[in-house]
């Protein structure tokens, strides 16, 4: 018999709670001075909705739920947006009253336009060294130029069965690339120089080859020696730079 009574007073004691929750509830709400926590506690009791059940609808620990209902700390405005469709109360009605949520909403919102204002000009500052770090990559390890002028060539001969040609370059280019063609008469031989920045080696200027060898696939070998009359420096569109007799 005395469990029974020790219920009913306890049912009867939520009861009185909570109808005078609910009555100052009531008052609060239409004063419209119910902050966003108190908002929250208000309306997920009146729905019968646990701390743990809101926490779990909304991907949040049950300590947040509890935080924000005791004024601790606010929740960001994208989890504003998903306790007003939870709890079924406009977002109007959330925040009426609460001047800190509104203007903590008003700063994280400022702080957010000047993060992507701050984001474009990085990525503009990014985009420029970008194109530098390219230019540069191309002028030390690309092709810059290649010889195009007589006054480039200082030398070219044909010395101790070698093919000498020595270029005049600024120091801080260096040697990258040379080739010869023979042209389909076999009385011409074509050589081209391409030049750009690099680190600059002893004699770096000065190229050889040999000529006359056994070798058939060689340019200058001694089967196409015996056809060629002359040994052009040409660059890559095909204008002659300088020019080498070698009949004699």
């Amino acid at each position: 018999m005395s469990e029974i009574l020790t219920l009913r007073f306890l049912e009867c004691k939520r009861a009185s709670l909570y109808n005078d929750f609910s009555v100052r509830y009531s008052v609060a709400k239409e004063a419209g001075t119910m902050n966003i926590g108190e908002q929250i506690k208000a309306r997920r009791i009146e729905i019968g909705m646990t701390q743990q059940d809101m926490a779990d609808r909304l991907a949040v620990s049950r300590s947040a739920i509890s935080n924000w209902e005791t004024g601790k700390n606010y929740p960001d405005l994208q989890i504003i947006v998903q306790i007003s469709e939870e709890l079924n109360i406009s977002l109007d009605a959330l925040l009426k009253g609460d001047t800190n949520v509104v203007e903590k909403i008003a700063n994280d919102t400022n702080e957010s336009k000047k993060l992507r204002e701050k984001a474009k000009q990085l990525k503009g500052v990014i985009a420029v060294l970008a194109v530098l770090l390219i230019g540069v990559v191309y002028l030390f390890f690309g092709w810059s130029a290649e010889i195009s002028k007589p006054e480039q060539v200082k030398e070219m001969k044909i010395e101790n069965d070698q093919l000498v040609i020595e270029v005049d370059t600024p120091n801080y280019y260096g040697q990258r690339d040379w080739w010869i063609d023979i042209d389909d008469t076999g009385t011409l031989a074509q050589v081209t120089i391409c030049y750009g920045f690099g680190k600059n080696r002893k004699d770096n200027n000065i190229m050889r080859t040999p000529v006359n060898t056994d070798d058939y696939s060689d340019p200058l070998s001694r089967e196409h020696m015996a056809k060629l009359e002359k040994i052009q420096i040409v660059t890559t569109k095909g204008k002659v730079v300088k020019e080498l007799d070698v009949t004699n």
